[in-house]
C-alpha cells in the first residue's frame, strides 16, 4: 500500500493482520476479552488505514502515476462501482492470502518434496530444463512457470493434500435448492474444502501425495504415513 517493510505503520498493521488471523476460528463471542473481539477491532484498524490511503490516493489523483499504483488504487481505477468496504474486504483478503496461506503452501511443498526424492529430482530437472530452453542471462518469467507442468502438479497437489484453506463461508444471496434440502435465502454456508480434498470417490488413495495422468502430470507417489519409504 505504497509504505516500505519496516515502516511502524506496516509493523502495526502486522500486528492487526495476525489478530485478525487468530479471531478466525474463535467463538463468535463479542467481548473485550475474545479473541473475536480483538479480530473485530483488528479489523477496523486495518479497513482505517485502506480508507485514509484511498482518500490520500483519490485527493491527489493528478499528482499520481504508474509508480505510485498499488492495490487499493487499482481497484479505485479499474472498478469504481465497488464499495469502499468492498474494497476493504478485497485488499484484507488478499494480504490475508500472502501473509499467511503462501507461506504454509511454501512450507508444505518443501516438506512434501523432501519426503519424495524423485519428485524432487524431476522438479530439478524441469526447472533446469526450462533455464536452457531461455536466455540463462534472464530470470523465468510468470508465463515460464505457467508452462512448467510438473511444477504446477506439485502445487496442485500440495494445495489439495495439505489443505491450506480448509473451509470457506458464503452467504445464499437467494434460496437454493439442494437435493430436495432447501437453504434459505441469506443463510451463511460453510463450505468444508478439506472433506472434499480427501473424498475417496473425487481422488485415488486421498491420502497419498499423488501426480500422475493428463492433468497431473508424471507418476510419482509417495504415502505421508510412510515416511521410511519415500520413493
Amino acid at each position: 500500500m505504497g509504505t516500505a517493510p519496516d515502516d511502524l505503520e506496516v509493523v502495526e498493521l502486522r500486528k492487526a493482520f495476525i489478530a485478525v488471523n487468530d479471531g478466525i476460528y474463535a467463538a463468535p463471542l463479542n467481548l473485550p476479552f475474545t479473541r473475536y473481539s480483538k479480530a473485530l477491532k483488528a479489523r477496523e484498524i486495518i479497513c482505517n488505514v485502506i480508507k485514509r490511503k484511498a482518500k490520500d490516493r483519490m485527493l491527489n489523483f493528478d499528482k499520481m502515476d504508474e509508480k505510485d499504483s498499488d492495490l487499493i488504487w487499482y481497484y479505485l481505477m479499474n472498478d469504481p462501482s465497488m464499495s469502499m468496504e468492498n474494497i476493504c474486504g478485497a485488499i484484507i483478503g488478499f494480504v490475508f492470502a500472502a501473509l499467511f496461506n503462501t507461506q504454509n503452501s511454501i512450507a508444505l511443498a518443501i516438506y512434501f518434496l523432501g519426503q519424495c526424492p524423485k519428485a524432487l529430482q524431476q522438479l530439478r530437472e524441469e526447472f533446469k530444463q526450462k533455464m536452457n530452453d531461455t536466455d540463462t542471462t534472464t530470470k523465468l518469467t510468470w508465463d515460464d512457470y505457467k508452462n512448467m507442468e510438473f511444477c504446477q502438479s506439485v502445487i496442485n497437489e500440495t494445495l489439495r493434500l495439505g489443505n491450506i484453506v480448509p473451509r470457506l463461508w458464503r452467504k445464499a444471496l437467494s434460496d437454493i435448492n439442494y437435493k430436495g434440502y432447501i437453504i434459505p435465502q441469506g443463510t451463511t454456508i460453510m463450505t468444508h474444502i478439506g472433506a472434499m480434498h480427501l473424498d475417496p470417490s473425487a481422488f485415488e488413495n486421498p491420502n497419498i501425495f499423488l501426480i500422475h495422468g493428463d492433468g497431473w502430470y508424471s507418476h510419482t507417489l509417495f504415502n505421508l504415513l510412510l515416511t521410511n519409504n519415500p520413493s
